[in-house]
């Protein structure tokens, strides 16, 4: 019972105040989640590919990082990595998007981390909860 209460409150948290960085190759979806979790009081950047984000995390902090699995060049599996070793810390804080979870390589990469990750087409409420309870977990 307990835990039922935890995970009511979690879900009911807002993000306002909350830094992200949101990275995509398809611009149209990184737009889409950028514009909702602005609407939703979070200060967020963006990039559309993981070199440039790698860049952007050398500088600055994030509550957590929205990574898109396979990207052109760079993927998030290679971003996680390098991420791991420069930065480990923030590992915790990287949830995975992928529309591809029925490839073995995506599949293999998900099944070896604990991060949690969000399927595209997905809810953006969805993505909420999901920032929401990594946060509440202890991840921030």
């Amino acid at each position: 019972m307990e835990k039922k209460r935890e995970k009511e409150k979690s879900v009911g948290r807002d993000l306002k105040g909350m830094r992200g960085l949101v990275i995509d190759d398809e611009l149209t979806i990184l737009d889409l989640i950028s514009k909702y979790l602005k609407h939703l009081g979070c200060e967020i950047v963006t990039a559309c590919d993981a070199k440039t984000a790698l860049n952007i995390v050398e500088s600055k902090n994030f509550d957590f990082i929205i990574c898109d699995i396979k990207m052109q060049g760079l993927g998030g599996a290679d971003f996680y990595r390098i991420i791991k070793e420069k930065k480990p810390l923030i590992t915790n804080r990287i949830i995975f998007s992928t529309g591809d979870i029925l490839s073995e390589t995506t599949k293999a990469f998900i099944d070896s981390v604990t991060n949690p990750y969000i399927e595209k087409p997905f809810n953006l409420n969805g993505l909420k909860e999901v920032i929401i309870n990594m946060i509440s977990d202890g991840n921030k």
